[in-house]
């Protein structure tokens, strides 16, 4: 990719416009497999098979009287 940057624009208006056209396409099938690559990328978190430990504590707690 460096050598690539290197590199000269060319001078000829068509090529330009070809190149401009592969991006775009390019571009395109990024936007198309986005949520793909979001599900592949993002770390996955374990499911959990026991109940939730985000229980209210009943200690100390006033019982109706």
């Amino acid at each position: 990719m460096t050598e690539l940057e290197r590199e000269p624009l060319p001078d000829d208006l068509d090529v330009i416009r070809q190149l401009i056209d592969e991006h775009q396409e390019f571009m395109d099938g990024l936007s198309v497999r986005q949520p793909e690559i979001d599900s592949v990328c993002k770390p996955m978190r374990p499911k959990s098979t026991a109940p939730s430990s985000r229980r209210t504590s009943r200690i100390g707690s006033k019982q109706p009287g």
